[in-house]
């Protein structure tokens, strides 16, 4: 199922020290989730665990300093 909000590549893109050299595959072992559920999370071709968001969301608010609603960044 096709995700009807995904904010989460926006916000991704915007820390500068994954912009090269795998970033996907660095973010996602950073965050603490695969690479491959990273990457559908990314493109919003799955439905991920709240689990699985959680984990995405607390690490780019790491790596961003600010606080997200998770229902601002990703609706399925």
């Amino acid at each position: 199922m096709k995700a009807k909000l995904n904010r989460i590549p926006y916000y991704f893109f915007q820390i500068e020290e994954y912009w090269f050299h795998g970033p996907q595959r660095r973010f996602a072992q950073d965050a603490g989730i695969s690479e491959t559920t990273f990457s559908r999370v990314l493109r919003g071709k799955v439905n991920p665990d709240y689990s699985i968001l959680c984990k995405i969301v607390a690490h780019l608010e790491k790596k961003l300093h600010r606080k997200f609603d998770l229902r601002d960044l990703y609706q399925v």
